[in-house]
C-alpha cells in the first residue's frame, strides 16, 4: 500500500501551474523480484525499474553527453534514459482466488555475477518467490520538484520498490509461473503469479499421531462444537499458514538465505511451532494469514451431537488438516452448518462470507470495513483520493454498474468507490428502470487492470453495484 506521509495525488497543486513533459502521463512500473537458488537456499533481489536508473560511469563512456573520470568507480542514480518495457495486467474477483497478475517484459535477461552466463527461472533449480509491483505516474515517483538528471536516492533507496504520493503497490506471493513467449531478439518474459499464497504448504504437520501419540492428539482437537469459528479458523489458518508479504527480511540481499522452518516449509524469517503443527501465537499473529470473517460467517457453528439419552453434547473433531488453505476450509466446512464461499486481499489474506451476503456486497463492505480491512488502502485514504474516482473514460449505470477508467490504484474485494457526473450516462434498461443519474456510490465486485510503460495502455475496467443514494454506507 502507499506512504502517505506526503500530502500529495499525482501532483500537488503548486506544480499544476508548472508542468513538465510526462508528469501526468509517463506511466511507471516498477518491479522487484525475489529468487532464490534452490540448490545453495541463497537469496538474490533483481530490481527492474521504469523511473531512476542505475550508471556505473567509466573513463571511456560518457554520461549524459560528458566523460566524467572523477566518477569512475562511482554510481549514479538518475532518471531512466530509456525506460524498459513492462506491461501488467491484473484481475480481482470476488470468488475462492486472489488476485491474478501477468508481467510482460521485453528483452530481459539475467546473468550472473561474471556477467557471462544467462540464467532462467525454473521452479526445480531457480525460482521467483515473491514479486513487488509499484505503479503509478512520474510526478508520484520523483524525487524533488525539479526533473534532476542525478536523484538524491541512495543504493538502499534504488532497492527498496516504494508506492507514495498515490501510487500503489502490490506483492505476489503465490505460484508463480514464468515462460518466454517470445525469442530474442525481440523477446518477451511472461511471468503469471496470484496476490495470495493459495498452494502455500501448511508451516508444519502434527507430530502426535506419527510419534504414537494418540492419547496426547486427543487432548489437542481440531475443532469442536463449543468453539467459535473464529477461533477455529485462527487456529486452523492463521496459525498454520505463513503470508510471504509480511514473512520476509527487508533490505538487500546479500548474504540473505532462506531457512528450513520444519522439513517441509522454508521462509525468510524463522518461526516457532508446536508438536500439533501450530505456530506460536506470537509468530501467527505477525506472519501468519488473517481471516476476515463476514458477519453471517461469524455465527456459524458445528452442529452439537445427541447422546443415547438424547442429551445434546459437543461435537469434538480430530483430522488432519489440509494440506493448503484451500484444502482446509474445504475440510472445515464440510463440518459447519452452512455454506461458506471466501476469497483473497490484496495482501494475502483471507476474507470468508455466506453466498447469500455475496450477493449483497454492500453488507460485506459494512462488515470488513469494521474489522479494518480499508482503512490503510491508498483509495481510502482521506489525504489521497477518499473513495472518489479521479477520472473515468466511461460509465454505464445500470443495476450492475461499468466503469472504464485510468489506473490509479489497486481496489480490494467489495471495497466501494464514488464518481459524480453531471451527465445521465446510463443504458436503456437504466432508461425503463428509472434510475437516477445522481447515482454515484458504486460497490466494486471485480477489476481488470491493464497498465503499460512503453505501450499506449492505461485501462481499469470495473464491474460495480450502483448505490441508489450515496449517502448511504
Amino acid at each position: 500500500m502507499s506512504d502517505v506521509i506526503e500530502h500529495a495525488v499525482l501532483i500537488p497543486d503548486d506544480e499544476k501551474l508548472n508542468l513538465q513533459a510526462g508528469d501526468m502521463f509517463d506511466r511507471i512500473i516498477n518491479l522487484k523480484l525475489t529468487c532464490v537458488d534452490v540448490a545453495t537456499k541463497t537469496v538474490e533481489v533483481f530490481v527492474i525499474r521504469s523511473d531512476y536508473e542505475l550508471v556505473f560511469p567509466s573513463s571511456t563512456i560518457p554520461v549524459d553527453g560528458a566523460i566524467t573520470p572523477s566518477m569512475f568507480g562511482r554510481y549514479i542514480i538518475r532518471r531512466c534514459t530509456y525506460k524498459p518495457s513492462i506491461k501488467v495486467q491484473t484481475k480481482m474477483v470476488s470468488s475462492n482466488t486472489g488476485v491474478t497478475t501477468d508481467i510482460y517484459i521485453n528483452n530481459f535477461f539475467l546473468l550472473t555475477e561474471d556477467g557471462k552466463h544467462l540464467r532462467s527461472f525454473n521452479s526445480s533449480k531457480y525460482r521467483i518467490e515473491k514479486i513487488e509491483i509499484a505503479m503509478g505516474y512520474w510526478s508520484q515517483f520523483r524525487i524533488g520538484k525539479e526533473s534532476d538528471i542525478t536523484a538524491s536516492m541512495t543504493l538502499d533507496d534504488y532497492f527498496n520498490i516504494e508506492a507514495k504520493k498515490g501510487a500503489d503497490k502490490l506483492t505476489l506471493t503465490g505460484t508463480i509461473v514464468v515462460t518466454t513467449d517470445k525469442l530474442p531478439p525481440d523477446s518477451t518474459l511472461h511471468i503469471k503469479a496470484f496476490v495470495a499464497d493459495i498452494y502455500s504448504s501448511p508451516v508444519a504437520v502434527s507430530e502426535l499421531v506419527s510419534e504414537g501419540k494418540v492419547d496426547e492428539a486427543l487432548k489437542n482437537p481440531v475443532a469442536s462444537s463449543g468453539t467459535e469459528f473464529k477461533q477455529i479458523l485462527y487456529d486452523n489458518i492463521t496459525r498454520r499458514y505463513l503470508n510471504k508479504e509480511r514473512a520476509t527480511v527487508e533490505g538487500l540481499s546479500g548474504g540473505r538465505k532462506m531457512i528450513a522452518v520444519s522439513d517441509i516449509k522454508e521462509s525468510e524469517v524463522p518461526v516457532s511451532y508446536d508438536k500439533s503443527g501450530l505456530m506460536t501465537t506470537e509468530d501467527a499473529d505477525e506472519y501468519g494469514v488473517r481471516v476476515y470473517l463476514s458477519k453471517e460467517a461469524e455465527k456459524v457453528q458445528i452442529r452439537k451431537v445427541k447422546d443415547s439419552k438424547g442429551e445434546e453434547k459437543d461435537k469434538i473433531l480430530y483430522f488432519e488438516a489440509g494440506w493448503t488453505m484451500g484444502h482446509t476450509i474445504a475440510r472445515i466446512m464440510s463440518f459447519v452448518d452452512t455454506s461458506l464461499d471466501f476469497t483473497f486481499t490484496n495482501h494475502g489474506d483471507m476474507l470468508i462470507y455466506t453466498p447469500e451476503e455475496g450477493a449483497n456486497p454492500e453488507v460485506l463492505n459494512q462488515a470488513f470495513e469494521a474489522q479494518g480491512l480499508y482503512k490503510d488502502t491508498v483509495l481510502a485514504q482521506s489525504r489521497l483520493y477518499n473513495n472518489k474516482l479521479p477520472a473515468v473514460y466511461n460509465i454505464n449505470i445500470d443495476a450492475v454498474a461499468t466503469i472504464t477508467c485510468p489506473f490509479f490504484t489497486f481496489i480490494e474485494p467489495f471495497q466501494f468507490v464514488e464518481f459524480s457526473s453531471r451527465y445521465a450516462l446510463t443504458s436503456m434498461v437504466s432508461y425503463f428502470a428509472s434510475y437516477s443519474p445522481t447515482v454515484y456510490r458504486f460497490l466494486v465486485i471485480s477489476a481488470q487492470i491493464s497498465f503499460a510503460t512503453v505501450d499506449d495502455t492505461n485501462e481499469v475496467q470495473l464491474t460495480a453495484v450502483s448505490q441508489q443514494n450515496g449517502s448511504e454506507s
